[in-house]
């Protein structure tokens, strides 16, 4: 694990910013329209990135294949379209500890992904560490689960799952190229989500009044910010480590987002989220339990 130590200390510090990103994007969404902020976002992601990569100065030559751009597209529409539209109206119908929790179930689509699209096949106990987070979820959620709570869980459900294939389709690009690939994958990822939701944003809330004060103008550039070099970080380790490896890092957003939900909305927790929330993490450590305690997890199983 010494030499995986590094990656995972990067993976985690990005999953500290996407935590934070939530709380932002929730407090935004209380002045700017959904699809108008999740296309500005998604624009601004990708101007970030050409600007980096103009300053930069470097030339970049890679030698993609046609399956590679075909990947690259379309987890640009799955990852860098749809999830952020779901997340963004997802946001709206539920509480910012619930979206922390739901972000920490990506492992189960995760370990679908990873087994369909990468042969990296889970064991057997991780199958039970999966029960366990689900099991959690309910009981986090309670009696929530009505009217646009439930539109919200269900959007966000399906934003984990674009989230873990973008991640998946990552890695299968990644780990075919000794170069580092992770600067086109984000361009190429944030350009085409951005051509998709700048014109649904426009479609569907036109050019909304808003306030631009700088609180509100530097929250935005503080999530863009996340999103484009948070996509960079996370994509340069997607080569060196397992998918499923890097599903435990997620897994601790659910911690981080029911404390700064505290902290920053004011929002207040149950016994229930509590508990629901233990199990949760319990069942993801199970998940990725030879990751983090390998002389533990040694029965083979599988």
């Amino acid at each position: 694990m010494g030499n995986k130590l590094p990656f995972l200390l990067q993976g985690l510090f990005v999953v500290f910013l996407w935590s934070a990103s939530k709380i932002v994007m929730k407090i935004g969404l209380e002045e700017i329209p959904p699809y108008f902020f999740a296309g500005l976002l998604q624009l601004l992601v990708f101007l970030i990135l050409l600007i980096y990569t103009w300053v930069q100065g470097k030339k970049y030559s890679f030698a993609l294949s046609g399956k590679d751009k075909y990947l690259m597209v379309l987890s640009g529409v799955i990852g860098n379209g749809a999830a952020i539209l779901f997340v963004m109206v997802g946001l709206q119908y539920v509480t910012g500890a619930t979206a922390g929790l739901i972000a920490s179930t990506s492992i189960i689509f995760t370990v679908l992904m990873s087994n369909i699209l990468l042969k990296e096949r889970p064991h057997l106990e991780q199958y039970f560490g999966i029960g366990l987070l689900v099991a959690g979820m309910v009981v986090f959620l309670g009696n929530q689960v009505l009217g646009g709570t439930l539109l919200g869980v269900g959007l966000l459900l399906l934003a984990e799952f674009a989230y873990a294939f973008n991640s998946s389709t990552s890695r299968a690009i990644a780990k075919v190229h000794k170069k580092d690939v992770s600067l086109p994958l984000a361009i190429v990822g944030s350009g085409v989500g951005a051509m998709i939701l700048v014109p649904v944003g426009l479609l569907m809330d036109g050019m909304p009044p808003i306030g631009w004060d700088s609180r509100l103008v530097m929250g935005i550039l503080a999530v863009a910010l996340i999103f484009a070099f948070g996509e960079l970080m996370w994509n340069s380790i997607l080569d060196k480590l397992r998918v499923i490896e890097v599903c435990i890092l997620t897994n601790t957003m659910i911690i981080q987002v029911a404390i700064l939900s505290v902290i920053f909305l004011h929002e207040t927790l149950t016994s229930n989220n509590i508990t629901g929330g233990v199990m949760v993490f319990l069942g993801a450590v199970v998940v990725d339990g030879r990751l983090l305690f390998p002389k533990v997890f040694r029965l083979q199983l599988s």
